[in-house]
């Protein structure tokens, strides 16, 4: 069965398997919804399973599509570094897409100057992010379902591959009407204030909570979110307060009438790094990236 099988019907299966979708796989590889779903339905008959099934969460995988996708994805990620290490890469011409881990937070930390950086040298590059649960790292960027984690993920596998970008600290943010950013910050008013808190994968919470020890247990947690983006708005007209990196809250205060405040503890800096697994080292264009981003984000980048 091996022998017959296409490598495009496998490429068709590992996008499935990413997007949960037909259409958003299709719109990957750039094939037509009816071509994708004709890929899918070959593969289904060679391999006699549905390997996908409709649900009301979306295309959902069988045991055996499960049971395929690790090395599946292993063995495309091979034939994709063979290939891609057979030839330079050309920024300028190349069409390629990368596939980035990060949370909504480090979206809005790399992605606004990155896009840009690529738009004008590589227009062909198509960067393509998604969020997973942070023991799953490990696993995509492995695979090669995901090229390059970015945030504060300390990966401490020998097979993983980790690069310092720069320190970030944390700071509160308040509404500007709030009376803490008039009369400052104690450790006794940011206990007693209402906090608003982004839940996992974000971690500033964690470090919160290490920092203050004994004294956590004191603080008021009004409401818990998924994601920043609904943070500001939160904060515009209330007494809450919320905990973000000083670089979140660069991008966030001004145009929400927000103000940034140092916190009234110590806690120690935040390091942003970039990871990706060792046998990605030598493929050429995965090296241009981690260069670029390393250039844009690193220590002494130039804003």
């Amino acid at each position: 069965m091996a022998s017959r099988l296409d490598l495009n019907l496998l490429r068709v299966f590992m996008a499935v398997m990413q997007e949960r979708s037909i259409t958003l796989a299709g719109s990957r590889l750039g094939l037509t919804q009816s071509a994708t779903s004709a890929a899918l339905n070959r593969l289904r008959q060679q391999l006699n399973d549905p390997l996908f099934v409709r649900t009301r969460q979306g295309m959902e995988p069988t045991s055996l599509a499960t049971a395929l996708a690790q090395p599946v994805g292993n063995a495309l990620g091979l034939i994709r570094s063979a290939l891609e290490e057979a030839r330079d890469f050309d920024a300028r011409s190349a069409e390629r897409e990368f596939r980035l881990l990060m949370t909504d937070v480090g979206e809005l930390m790399f992605l606004p100057k990155l896009t840009a950086w690529l738009h004008e040298r590589a227009p062909g590059v198509r960067l393509s992010c998604r969020q997973a649960p942070r023991d799953q790292y490990g696993t995509e960027l492995e695979t090669g379902r995901a090229d390059l984690a970015l945030g504060m993920l300390p990966l401490g596998d020998r097979d993983f591959v980790q690069q310092r970008l720069e320190d970030d600290v944390l700071v509160c943010l308040a509404s500007v009407r709030n009376p803490v950013v008039r009369q400052g910050l104690t450790v006794e008013g940011f206990l007693s204030a209402p906090h608003v808190v982004v839940r996992a994968p974000a971690m500033g919470d964690r470090f919160i909570v290490k920092a203050l020890g004994k004294l956590a247990s004191r603080r008021r947690v009004a409401a818990e979110v998924q994601h920043y983006l609904s943070v500001p708005m939160i904060l515009r007209d209330s007494p809450f307060l919320a905990v973000t990196s000083a670089s979140v809250a660069a991008a966030l205060a001004a145009p929400n009438e927000l103000a940034a405040l140092p916190l009234p503890f110590k806690i120690a800096p935040l390091t942003i790094r970039q990871f990706w697994h060792k046998r990605w080292n030598n493929d050429p264009g995965h090296r241009w990236l981690r260069t670029c981003i390393a250039s844009l984000f690193g220590k002494g980048a130039r804003a």
